[in-house]
Formats: C-alpha cells, structure tokens, sequence
C-alpha cells in the first residue's frame, strides 16, 4: 500500500511541476526589439558599431551576417549592457559588408552595412634615375594605405622578380631595385596599380 502511495504521489508531483512550468511558459513576456537596426555606409578601415535595444535585459541575442551566426573573434567584438546589446567591428574590410541581424527568441531586426572601398593616391611618386652600366637603380613609391600590391613595369612589359630585378613591397612603400644594369635596362619605369599609375625614365650613360 506505502508503495502505491509514493507512486501516486511523485506522479502527482510531477503532473504538478509540468503544469506549473507550461503556465509560466504560456505567460513569459516576449523579449521584443525596442530600437532596431539601422542601415550603415562607411569607408574601410573605420569603425562601426551596430546597437539594439531591448524590451527588456535578455541574454538569448544572437547576431547573424547573412544569416549565418557571428561570434567573438575576427575583429568583432559582442557587447551587452543591460537591455542593450551592440555588435563592434573596430576596423572594417570590405568583406565586412553585407546584411546584420539580430534577434532573440521573439523578435529580429536586419540591417545592410554598405563598405566604400577607399581610394589609393600616389604621396611619393617615381623620380627619373640616370646612372652607368653594372651599377644599380633604385625606385620607390610610396602609396596612401598598404592595401594594394600593384605592379612594376618597363616600357609596358611586366617586371618579375629575379636575379637582377627586386620588388619589395613593406607597410606603404613599393621599392623596384634593378642591379648590375645594361644598356637595354634602359626606358620607362612605371608602377601600377587599380586606380593609379606614376612613372619615371631609367638613363643609363
């Protein structure tokens, strides 16, 4: 008989609990989105903080770029402060663009992050070089940021790396070093890249 009793009674027990919970589930206020995410455009490069609010403190946020989960690392940080929570990219590539969401269980938000590519310039362009057979020419150009390879040439020809011929490229410095030069060394040194082009004339006496 004391048997059956525990039985029924940790049945009852568990009926109970179960019931209690759905009732609590049934009535949990949904987690909404107070303020939602905005559209950005920015250069590369920059920083960028995307930030929503919360109806109220809530951890079950998850952020999503083109749908698929982001965490820690990589350049981004993950930030919560009370109901707020903000995504933070502290320096921006172009591969950074795309759709941002974030949701929780009850909501979602999406916004586009639009990246300009920034625009190379020349700061120190090529100067003319005039110098004698076996010796060496130096060519340096020093470039905006460090994005970009680009490209050496001589009268239209690609140059390639060898013996004579060094192409180093260090932070935004690009540096052609041509040794134990010939006669027909000489001619039109340019270097290249997408979006600009600066040249000088290699004499050999």
């Amino acid at each position: 008989m004391a048997f059956f009793q525990a039985v029924g009674s940790s049945y009852h027990l568990s009926i109970t609990w179960a019931v209690h919970y759905n009732v609590r589930a049934k009535h949990r206020m949904p987690v909404t989105i107070k303020n939602r995410l905005e559209s950005q455009t920015v250069q590369e490069e920059e920083q960028v903080e995307l930030v929503v609010e919360l109806s109220e403190p809530s951890l079950e946020v998850k952020w999503m770029k083109n749908n698929v989960e982001l965490h820690l690392g990589n350049g981004v940080e993950l930030h919560s402060r009370g109901a707020e929570h903000s995504l933070l990219i502290k320096r921006v590539s172009y591969a950074d663009r795309g759709y941002y969401s974030c949701q929780t269980p009850d909501d979602k938000t999406q916004a586009k992050l639009t990246v300009k590519m920034r625009k190379i310039q020349v700061v120190k362009g090529l100067k003319e070089v005039k110098t004698c057979e076996k010796e060496m020419a130096l060519f340096q150009v020093e470039l905006s940021h460090d994005s970009e390879e680009g490209w050496w040439t001589k009268d239209g020809n690609m140059l390639k790396p060898g013996p004579r011929c060094h192409i180093t490229a260090l932070g935004k410095m690009r540096t052609l070093t041509l040794c134990d030069l010939t006669v027909e060394d000489a001619g039109m040194i340019a270097f290249h890249t997408d979006e600009v082009y600066t040249s000088a004339r290699l004499t050999l006496t």
